[in-house]
């Protein structure tokens, strides 16, 4: 906030006409008086007072004006000396204030087209650069200055590295698209791979493009939890929701991540202590993860087609990097840069309304089910009933691990393999069967419909 200034107390004293001697604030003279200095609007839905203040409206408004207020009348005196300031007098100007600033929360950053930047706002459809100005409502500003010379060597070098190349426009696409305020193009993103394997260096470089204001990090778990139904609340006016750890147990409803995916569904929430609202969500929702939670299949209607998976399997060591190239995650020139690479996209993106190489649903399914449950996925694929039918226990879980490598999930071990096989083979027993002279450890009613090449 600004420092304390002074304003002309003197114009804010109401004379009585009658006699002459001043006697009170007038309330709707202070009000004039402070707006010679401050811009500031005052919520509808919620009663909260924002400032202006580099560009952008922020929060603290009201306990910043009424420091103000103090600060100019508490030594106003009456014609006997009386002190004329008082907490009815505040509440009357608060009020008073509010009553003349109320806009709805609908104004905020109304124009799609503009992306508030630390030096001015940018028109990503014209490339024109405007200076900032309080007659444009915005609350949300990132924190990358515009610079049409910008260049990002060292980020292109980092994301080819982590990256598969089939997967390097689609992930400056999907850093285009948490730009624009809208839920066009129905996809969330789940990035996926083991550990060490630049997720989280990705996120990081995300989270210096967008600003640590304008994301919120509720896993996809909690979402769709009915018990935590404060935290999808976090989502509202951010650009993007991100976390970097999905949790492995179930989704319970899918619903609340299918309407955070869409622009046509009002969600209605609310913050502790605090009545419900309602909102249209435009945060991209993204996450990485070693782990696919399970979905439940009653619910799981239109989840895969909203699911775009993205794989993370080149080890990444940030070792073999120098700092200098490290710290270029965190450099404005460079991500000044990046945007300028990213936002290039945005126009064609929008109007092929698909991501580049973007999955199909039943690739989602499949590697979905891979991934996230893969024991069941393997005794489906690769395990059937035959009554006369024996393998190898050792040669069943090598090939179960190859199918593992084979989607980059990290296989369970073998005794969890053992014992959770049994659930998805009805017909599946265990027994023992001849390999030379020696006997070994064999399943018996199953057979295996293919070799270790899967």
């Amino acid at each position: 906030m600004s420092d304390i200034f002074k304003i002309n107390a003197h114009a804010c004293i109401q004379c009585n006409p009658k006699t002459g001697f001043y006697e009170s604030i007038d309330a709707t003279a202070v009000v004039d008086e402070i707006r010679k200095h401050l811009n500031i609007v005052t919520v509808l839905e919620s009663d909260e007072m924002l400032q202006y203040v580099g560009g952008i409206y922020i929060d603290g408004a009201e306990k910043y004006l009424s420091s103000v207020i103090v600060h100019n009348l508490r030594d106003l005196r009456d014609w006997k000396g009386r002190p004329m300031y008082s907490n009815k007098v505040m509440s009357e100007i608060l009020s008073q204030f509010k009553y003349l600033t109320y806009v709805s929360t609908k104004e905020f950053d109304k124009n799609i087209d503009i992306i508030n930047m630390k030096n001015g706002l940018y028109n990503w459809r014209t490339g024109q650069l405007l200076p900032h100005t309080p007659t444009y409502l915005s609350r949300i500003q990132v924190p990358i200055s515009y610079n049409p010379d910008a260049t990002c060597e060292i980020l292109e070098e980092m994301l080819r590295d982590i990256l598969q190349p089939h997967d390097y426009i689609k992930i400056l696409e999907l850093i285009a698209y948490c730009y624009y305020r809208r839920y066009d193009i129905q996809k969330a993103f789940i990035l996926y791979g083991p550990r060490r394997t630049g997720k989280s260096t990705f996120l990081s470089m995300l989270g210096n493009m967008i600003g640590d204001d304008n994301f919120s990090s509720v896993s996809f778990n909690d979402i769709g939890n009915p018990n935590k139904k404060f935290l999808v609340a976090e989502l509202y006016g951010k650009m993007v929701n991100m976390c970097g750890e999905l949790d492995s147990g179930a989704i319970e409803k899918v619903s609340t991540f299918n309407n955070l995916t869409s622009n046509y569904d009002n969600i209605q929430v609310e913050k502790k202590y605090k009545d419900p609202f309602k909102f249209v969500n435009f945060a991209k929702l993204v996450w990485a993860t070693n782990s696919l939670a399970k979905v439940f299949e009653k619910s799981n209607n239109g989840f895969y087609r909203r699911v775009e998976l993205i794989l993370f399997i080149n080890e990444f060591r940030a070792c073999d990097y120098d700092q200098a190239r490290l710290d270029a995650i965190h450099d404005p020139d460079q991500l000044s840069g990046l945007f300028n690479k990213c936002i290039k996209l945005l126009p064609e993106l929008l109007e092929r309304h698909t991501f580049t190489n973007e999955c199909t649903e039943d690739d989602i399914v499949e590697s979905y089910r891979a991934i996230s449950d893969p024991i069941q996925s393997f005794a489906t694929d690769f395990i059937k009933p035959c009554p006369d039918g024996r393998v190898a226990c050792d040669e069943m879980y090598e090939l179960f691990k190859e199918y593992c490598r084979n989607y980059k999930t990290t296989p369970d071990d073998r005794n969890k393999f053992d014992l959770s096989i049994f659930k998805h083979v009805k017909s599946m027993k265990q027994g023992e069967m001849m390999r030379g002279k020696k006997k070994i450890c064999a399943w018996t009613g199953v057979t295996l419909t293919g070799g270790l090449n899967v």
